[in-house]
């Protein structure tokens, strides 16, 4: 889909782990501050049960996790997306930069990405993705 929207990904994989710390707080093992980091896992550690997938900043790095148990391909338009589209977006439109949002701005939040999703899933091209990616390529090379 990203493809199809003139997004391209240089992708290197790494073995990593995800280990709890004594206090239950998931460790992320191998990760890179200059990337997107994609953890493929059996199950979100997050405190979301049962939720396919959860994008973050986590301790610097940016972070999508997908729940392979739970992960889907294109469903409903705007209203399921592939996961893996759909967390990845989170970066892209910069949604994990919003420093604790209110209630609302979660579910706002949810609605704009699998409405971006669906564009870009239904006609292939969305210039805004293109440019919202490129600010956010930018800021993570500058280490931000």
């Amino acid at each position: 889909m990203f493809a199809r929207g003139g997004i391209r990904f240089e992708v290197a994989d790494a073995a990593g782990e995800i280990k709890r710390t004594a206090g239950s707080r998931p460790n992320f093992t191998s990760l890179d501050r200059g990337a997107i980091n994609l953890v493929i896992t059996d199950r979100v550690p997050l405190d979301y049960a049962g939720t396919s997938g959860v994008t973050t900043r986590w301790e610097g790095y940016d972070l999508c996790v997908i729940a392979l148990t739970e992960a889907h391909a294109n469903q409903a338009p705007y209203f399921s997306i592939n996961t893996c589209v759909h967390e990845v977006l989170h970066l892209l439109l910069k949604d994990v930069l919003m420093r604790r949002p209110k209630w609302y701005q979660t579910g706002e939040r949810e609605m704009r990405i699998d409405w971006y999703g669906t564009r870009l899933w239904l006609f292939g091209d969305d210039a805004e993705i293109r440019q919202s990616a490129a600010a956010y390529l930018k800021k993570l090379r500058a280490g931000g």
